[in-house]
């Protein structure tokens, strides 16, 4: 029998319920555990949940909606071993979002301009430049690998709106 995903059950969340926990460090059983022990639920992956939240946000910006917060808050409680059953839980969780958010939109100007200078230089506000750097730098690393740079940098510019980025060749 297979097991069902994520997307065949009608009220799944990518969100806390698809975590459980209480005070305690005892687990409680909530119904979506009780799916997940028999088998019967297969909660996203953290990579699925970041694409998954990535298209939303996307959306969500086009239609004017604000996103506040993505993730569950960290906490040292909630992170004790046992507190987490299943899930797509990550203290940066929203970092890795709105990495994979700069990573769409910058991606397609860098590869351009790779094809013209090995060097680049990503100028943007200070405010938005560890979401395009990417939790741990991990953009960077995957555009110096996958564009063959031997340079790609991030500036602040106060000349530059919020959700604007220029990228130049040196």
């Amino acid at each position: 029998m297979a097991v069902p995903s994520h997307s065949s059950l009608k009220h799944a969340s990518v969100s806390s319920s698809s975590l459980s926990k209480t005070s305690s460090n005892k687990a409680k059983s909530t119904p979506l555990e009780l799916l997940y022990r028999r088998g019967l639920y297969r909660p996203l992956s953290l990579r699925e949940a970041v694409d998954w939240c990535k298209e939303a946000k996307q959306r969500f910006a086009s239609a004017g909606i604000q996103v506040i917060r993505m993730g569950l808050q960290p906490t040292v409680s909630l992170e004790q071993p046992g507190r987490i059953i299943a899930g797509p839980y990550h203290p940066a969780f929203g970092q890795l979002v709105n990495g994979a958010v700069w990573m769409d939109l910058i991606s397609p100007i860098l590869q351009k301009a790779s094809s013209l200078a090995s060097r680049l230089v990503i100028h943007a506000p200070a405010h938005q430049l560890n979401d395009i750097r990417g939790h741990r730098n991990d953009n960077i690393k995957r555009w110096l690998n996958e564009l063959n740079l031997t340079s790609l940098e991030t500036v602040a510019s106060d000349q530059i709106g919020a959700g604007e980025f220029r990228v130049i060749t040196q």
